[in-house]
């Protein structure tokens, strides 16, 4: 009978490989099998197809990722790792190799007496929503990202700027430590101290040096009145307006400047093909952010900005999310 071509042989034979080293409840798909597809996405879907990879694998305990990584690198099969799929890039997936979504370890609990001050031990699957909605009611907040489904690890890994960083740094400088599996399944944990191998894994490093499982972030007092957050999005039907662009940059500007002896106020402009977004947190109760903004003019600039914007052909929405 005719042989099947080499590289058909040898997708079965990985895909049974892994399979034997991630048994239930452990999870295996690989490429042309049913619902494949459906586990093979990213945030940015004009990637997708060109950057499948020969199977997707979900681990389910520390063992089967370290199973896994010793397969791979037994097989020499190229390993991406998935926590949101939110990079634009489309590195997540790994094109022709494996991809180790972590999606499966999602647990998340809040110390309060560590060593450290109040903790939050995070699985490397969760995502930002997954942490606010932990630490509900506990008084206590995260300095993470704005987007509820951008992975937790990713973000950190990448140094990762959020609404409090004026006044708390970097998302990772608030990682106190990393439990990371290396490519020959070998288990470290990044304990005490700016350890080279800690900075390096919360500055960029990423998963160039192995696979992230679990991360521990110190968490801070949420102030008594709380944040006062707000999110206003221009949409027009086709581009923006090139006339908008130096208005929303001097607008962002002067907001900067007045609010530039407050490390509570936090501003981001993001202007996009078909959008300009404005997003806009402070330390404080929603009284005391209106107050300070009004204030400061904060807000009387983007309201000018507003009509401009409107008078151009813009709508004008107010996103439940920071990612609306």
């Amino acid at each position: 009978p005719r042989r099947a071509p080499r590289a058909v042989w040898l997708m079965h034979h990985s895909c049974r490989t892994l399979r034997s080293a991630v048994p239930p409840p452990g999870v295996v798909a690989c490429i042309g099998e049913p619902g494949f597809a459906s586990e093979a996405t990213l945030f940015n879907r004009n990637l997708q197809d060109e950057r499948a990879p020969l199977a997707i694998v979900k681990p389910s305990s520390l063992s089967q990722l370290q199973a896994v990584l010793e397969t791979a690198r037994a097989s020499k099969l190229r390993v991406s790792v998935r926590n949101g799929g939110h990079n634009p890039s489309g590195r997540a997936l790994s094109k022709g190799g494996v991809t180790i979504d972590l999606g499966r370890h999602r647990a998340i609990r809040i110390v309060r007496n560590d060593a450290s001050g109040p903790v939050a031990e995070v699985g490397a699957g969760a995502v930002w929503g997954d942490v606010y909605e932990a630490l509900g009611g506990s008084g206590l907040y995260a300095v993470g990202g704005g987007c509820p489904m951008v992975g937790v690890a990713g973000l950190v890994m990448n140094g990762g700027i959020a609404f409090t960083s004026r006044k708390r740094g970097l998302v990772g400088d608030s990682v106190l430590s990393f439990t990371l599996v290396f490519p020959n399944g070998t288990v470290a944990e990044t304990e005490g101290g700016r350890s080279a191998l800690r900075s390096a894994l919360s500055a960029g490093g990423g998963s160039t040096l192995g696979v992230v499982w679990a991360l521990r972030l110190r968490l801070w007092p949420a102030p008594e009145g709380g944040h006062g957050v707000g999110v206003v999005r221009l949409g027009w039907k086709g581009r923006v307006p090139m006339s908008m662009l130096p208005l929303a940059a001097a607008a962002m500007d002067a907001n900067v400047a007045a609010t530039d002896d407050d490390e509570g106020w936090s501003l981001n402009l993001v202007v996009g093909r078909e959008y300009v977004v404005w997003h806009h947190f402070h330390e404080g109760s929603a009284e005391e952010s209106r107050a300070s903004g009004s204030r400061r003019g904060v807000f009387g600039r983007l309201a000018n900005f507003t009509r401009a914007a409107l008078a151009t052909g813009a709508s004008l929405a107010v996103p439940r999310s920071w990612c609306g």
